[in-house]
């Protein structure tokens, strides 16, 4: 991955958090649109699939970070990876279970 790709990950993951937050914390024209948006698709997306895509990218971006210094290959690394892997299962399965039962 180059870094402009790494840029355009970062960038696109801060609009996810930052369309999240004005949805759930502010009252402004800006805040009310994004809400607005995420209600055409169910309130499961504000809730949900808002804040866990971001939470999807901010991991990856991390472990893109990470994987070059050779990280991975030691036991706290194996350790981190299992953590992002549980994270990945628990995200994705609330995810789903909101954006379905909702």
């Amino acid at each position: 991955m180059t870094g402009s790709e790494l840029l355009e990950g970062v960038i696109f993951t801060a609009a996810i958090w930052l369309m999240w937050a004005l949805a759930m914390f502010t009252d402004t024209t800006l805040g009310r649109t994004t809400n607005m948006i995420g209600n055409l698709f169910g309130r499961g997306m504000i809730a949900a699939l808002f804040p866990l895509t971001a939470f999807a990218f901010t991991t990856a971006i991390i472990g893109i970070l990470i994987e070059p210094t050779g990280f991975y290959e030691t036991t706290p690394g194996t350790v981190l990876v299992a953590i992002f892997a549980l994270l990945f299962l628990v995200s994705c399965s609330v995810g789903l279970a909101i954006f379905f039962f909702d």
